[in-house]
């Protein structure tokens, strides 16, 4: 492609006559804000969440404070947040717009592990020189409830998918 050609960028990309090293400042800085997310619902950590958030927050019925009431209600000690894949794209010098895909599990009733993938479509503000969440939406892709002890890989089988 000619240089003075024009093009979005891709995940990974710094945009065409953009900045890599700020894009690549704002992705850590967003992981970052990720992370704690994920740690403050597998950890039923208020503290941790509050990080992750704005006060005033646009994330449906409840806000921040409804967020962090269903997650001290629902989270259960087991539970495992991993955050995947994240994209994250400057908008204006304090808004960008972030994709990020998730898989989480969690011990569920009598025996089994609920599993469930989706993406957080968030847009993130920067003030006083920290980015957080200021809108966010959840979109489910797959859900699915398992038996304990059961291996990816099938019943009687170890980690590796071995016969036991």
């Amino acid at each position: 492609m000619p240089q003075n050609q024009s093009r979005d960028a891709r995940p990974g990309e710094a945009p065409a006559g953009g900045q890599p090293a700020k894009s690549a400042c704002l992705a850590d800085q967003t992981a970052r804000v990720l992370a704690a997310y994920a740690y403050g619902v597998d950890h039923r950590d208020e503290q941790a969440l509050r990080t992750v958030f704005w006060p005033d927050a646009d994330l449906g019925e409840g806000g921040v404070q409804g967020l962090i009431a269903w997650v001290t209600q629902f989270s259960r000690p087991g539970c495992a947040h991993h955050i995947t894949t994240h994209h994250v794209q400057l908008e204006e010098p304090d808004k960008a717009r972030a994709y990020t895909l998730f898989i989480a599990s969690s011990p569920g009733e009598a025996g089994t592990v609920e599993f469930a993938g989706g993406r957080y479509l968030d847009l993130f503000e920067c003030r006083g020189g920290r980015w957080a969440v200021t809108r966010r939406r959840v979109e489910i892709d797959w859900q699915v409830t398992a038996p304990r002890g059961v291996s990816p890989q099938g019943e009687g089988k170890d980690r590796k998918g071995v016969k036991k």
